[in-house]
């Protein structure tokens, strides 16, 4: 079995040790899952963080009396983006 961050951090030598096993590693399509795989945990990570922001904001308003059923519904639309990433 591979260790997944030995082989993110050792790509080039884990396809040449493969090889000498008679197995060919598409390296350029295992690259781009990867950073595919990076760029959705960054933007899941800035949505929580935004989620948390106005969750934040909600305590507040709800505090000053304020009407906080606007900003239900942006963090709802946040909760939604984040369990849907786009994976195109």
């Amino acid at each position: 079995m591979l260790d997944p961050k030995f082989l993110r951090d050792e790509l080039a030598q884990t396809a040449q040790r493969l090889a000498a096993r008679g197995f060919e590693l598409d390296v350029a399509a295992l690259a781009a899952l990867e950073a595919r795989r990076k760029d959705l945990q960054s933007s899941t990570q800035e949505l929580q963080n935004e989620r948390n922001v106005r969750s934040k904001s909600i305590g507040k308003a709800k505090q000053a009396g304020e009407d906080i059923a606007p900003l239900l519904a942006e963090v709802g639309e946040l909760g939604d983006k984040w369990m849907r990433p786009k994976l195109n």
